[in-house]
This record gives structure tokens, sequence and C-alpha cells, in this order.
């Protein structure tokens, strides 16, 4: 809305004051010339450095009509070609700035003391890139030309010869204009490359910072970790040392055998004279068989009440009652008399074997 408004703005400027043209030369190096057709000769002025964007084309005859004045005045630098316009900036897609407002031409031819205009005729104008597709620079040239054409002819009137000395003074060089941008080019690529490397420095920083501190972390959950486990060892020995202190303190537990079995033996008096000598062995074999079984028995006895600390066990000695002999005794054999069997109880740890 607000370059809608400024654009009615700028045409009611142009209906209703009296709009004062401006003039720009430039250099012969930016036009191109045919040969001359009838006195005249094919022209096309091209200029597309900012804030220029159009080109002019149409037919020019020398001021003498001379088919080579020009030419040789443009290999020797004495003809320079000036327009008219009215300031009309238009801001380009790149953020240029141009003039969008041209509605006049002349070429100049110059002898070194006097500047003597050209006849043109068949001449137009048109907009080139990023111009050409702008609405308000295509209505401002529009309303540059009609404006133009109620001011009548601007090359003869005097009141405009001082401004158009001072532009042919100073033309717009081609090389030059295009070594301008270039320059200006090749400084936004420069400052374009100081910008990214100064974002690659900040972004390498960034990452070299940020693979320390990980680093870092890592070293440090590294050293978390073997603390840990150097604590949880610490702890588990205390807690075995605890646990061994506890087991001195505890009696160890009394670990009570199996009772042993009792067995009877007949106690039997191997001098017994009753008996015959294969008894007598037998009884014997018997009795020693008894009497190991015996001590084994008592010994651990022994051991388990020292184990538990019981009274002592006293062993009865074993009597042996002989048979009474009278000494006067007759022809007859005295009778024998047998002892009576004392049974006893045999303790053992495993099940005897009754071996005969």
């Amino acid at each position: 809305m607000k370059k809608i408004l400024s654009f009615v703005m700028f045409l009611s400027l142009f209906a209703f004051a009296e709009i004062t043209p401006e003039f720009q030369a430039f250099a012969p190096n930016f036009m191109k010339l045919d040969k001359a057709v009838k006195g005249y000769h094919d022209f096309t002025l091209k200029v597309d450095v900012a804030p220029w964007s159009f080109t002019y084309k149409g037919q020019v005859k020398a001021p003498n009509g001379d088919p080579y004045l020009l030419y040789d005045g443009i290999d020797a630098g004495d003809v320079f070609i000036v327009i008219a316009y009215v300031p009309a900036p238009v801001q380009g897609s790149e953020g240029d700035e141009y003039q969008a407002g041209i509605f006049d031409i002349m070429i100049y031819y110059t002898d070194g003391s006097d500047e003597l205009a050209a006849t043109i005729k068949n001449a137009s104008v048109e907009l080139l890139p990023p111009l050409s597709a702008d609405q308000w620079a295509k209505e401002s040239m529009t309303a540059a030309k009609s404006a133009g054409a109620g001011i009548g002819s601007i090359w003869t009137d005097s009141k405009y010869a001082k401004a158009i000395t001072v532009a042919s003074a100073d033309p717009l060089d081609k090389d030059k204009l295009l070594a301008a941008k270039k320059a200006k080019k090749d400084k936004q690529k420069k400052a374009l490359e100081e910008r990214r490397a100064q974002e690659a420095a900040l972004a390498a920083e960034e990452n070299d910072k940020r693979g320390k501190e990980a680093k870092m972390a890592r070293e440090q959950a590294k050293r978390d970790s073997i603390a840990a486990v150097k604590k949880a060892a610490k702890k588990r020995k205390i807690v075995e040392e605890e646990a061994v202190d506890e087991d001195a303190e505890e009696p160890a537990p009394v670990v009570k055998k199996k009772r042993k079995k009792v067995i009877e033996e007949e106690a039997t008096n191997e001098d017994d004279e009753s008996l015959t000598p294969k008894e007598r062995k037998k009884l014997a074999i018997k009795a020693k068989k008894a009497k190991a079984q015996n001590a084994a028995v008592v010994e651990d006895e022994t051991t388990d009440e020292n184990a538990e600390e019981p009274a002592p066990v006293v062993k009865k000695k074993k009597k042996v009652v002989e048979p009474a002999v009278e000494e006067d005794s007759t022809d007859e054999e005295a009778p024998v008399v047998k002892k009576k069997k004392k049974k006893k109880k045999v303790v053992i740890e495993d099940e005897s074997d009754d071996e005969e």
C-alpha cells in the first residue's frame, strides 16, 4: 500500500509540477555503431551497471554527415553520449538502487573546442533486468517519457546547456565502471569469505571446547567409577571383618556324633578250665576285639565329653572270681563251678561286625 501511494504521488508531481531533468554522460565504449546507410548509423547503447540498467537503440547521423567522423571520434575519444532522466530511484533485487526515469538521448562529437550534436531518429529505450520485471520501474519510465515530451527540445534549450556540459565533462567509462563493479563484488566476496572464515573458526573453537568438555566428563566418570568400585570393596571388606569378629566371639557349634550302637558281649573267662583249648582261643580272640572296641569307644566318648565338658568317665576294673578248690579232695573230681557271665555294654561309632 505504501509503495502504491508513493507511486501516485510521483505521478501527481509529474502532472502538476514542472520537472527538472538531470543528465548523465557515458563514454563511447558503451555504444555499438554500425556502418552508415544513407548517412545514418544504427547504434545500440547498453548499460547494465548500477544505477543504470537499460538499452537505447536508434539511428544517428554525424554532425557534418561524414560517415567516418563518428567512427574516428569513437576511437579517439571525441564522442560521448548523454541521457536525460527524471530521478525515480528503484530498489533492485540485490539491494542496489537504479534510475528508471530515462526519457531522451543525445550523441555529441567534440573537436576540442566545440561540442556538436548529432542527429538522432527512431530512438527507443527499454529497461533491463532487474528493472524490466519491476512494475514500479516501468511505470516510472512511462511517466518520465510523458513529462519529457511536455518539456520540448532540451538539447537546444540554453537553460540546460550548463548541466549538459558538466555531465559531459565526466562521462561514465565502461571499463572503469566494470572495474568498479568487479572491485565491489570482490570486496563483498572477501567480506563474505572473512565472515565465513570467522564463523568457521568460532564453530571449530566451539567444537574443540565441546570435545574437551566431553573428554573431561568421560575422565570424571571413569574416576567416579573407580572410586565407587574402591568404596564398594572397602565396604565389603569391613563387612567381612565384622563377620569374622562375630564368628570369633560366638562358640563353634558342637557337632555331636551319632550315638554308638550298643552291643552286648558276654564276658568270658578264658582261664576257665572247663573249656577246651579251642574254645579258650576263640574266647581270647573275642576278648581282645572287645577290649580294642572298648578302648575306641572310651576315646571317642572322652573327646566328645571334653568338648562338652562333662564329668570324666571312671572305668571299673573287672573282677575275676576263681572257683574254690579244696586241698584235701577225694579221688572224685571236684565239681566245676562256672562263673556267671556278666554282660556289659560297649559303645562303638560304626556298626560292629559280629566276628566269630
